[in-house]
């Protein structure tokens, strides 16, 4: 919520100066959507890109989340990558998606979909996700069910990921 009250302070002040439109990857795919779309409405254009909500009618820049992330996990299998560990966001657009692509390569591939090798990290709690990884791979190594590989949803899950691996020495 926070985030989402300085994203349109930040929108108002561009709107304020006069700009001629607005680039914008929003804070989440819900966030300041009904603003956004009534500054397209009025006289400046809006274009978001990345956080795409497809609900809202203005101008849009992005990729077929699902359709990608079937296509990642795919390049995992063919590398015999089978117990793959999915971090995704709890109820995010963008990372349900991807979860469905992910699930998709899967069930393709006859590899059916373990939920013990999904974990939801609330993305609102930035402070807390660090906590949850970890954890989540702390459990997977003691019960003798570590994964192979690590489908991260969002870059700011594959860059916590990264680093808490490369603290762990794995």
């Amino acid at each position: 919520k926070i985030m989402e009250e300085y994203e349109k302070k930040c929108i108002d002040i561009l709107y304020s100066k006069g700009v001629d439109g607005i680039l914008i990857s929003p804070v989440s795919d819900r966030a300041n959507l009904n603003y956004l779309e009534q500054l397209h409405h009025s006289d400046c254009p809006i274009v978001i890109f990345d956080r795409i909500n497809n609900s809202v009618n203005t101008f849009k820049i992005g990729i077929d989340n699902k359709k990608a992330a079937k296509r990642a996990t795919q390049e995992l299998i063919d590398r015999n990558y089978r117990n793959i560990l999915h971090i995704t966001g709890l109820a995010n657009g963008v990372t349900n998606e991807r979860l469905t692509g992910f699930q998709e390569a899967l069930k393709q591939n006859k590899i059916i979909f373990d939920e013990t090798l999904l974990l939801r990290c609330d993305l609102s709690q930035i402070q807390i996700v660090e906590q949850q990884i970890l954890s989540k791979l702390k459990e997977l190594e003691k019960e003798q069910h570590r994964p192979d590989a690590i489908f991260t949803a969002t870059d700011l899950l594959t860059n916590r990921t990264i680093g808490l691996l490369a603290q762990q020495k794995i």
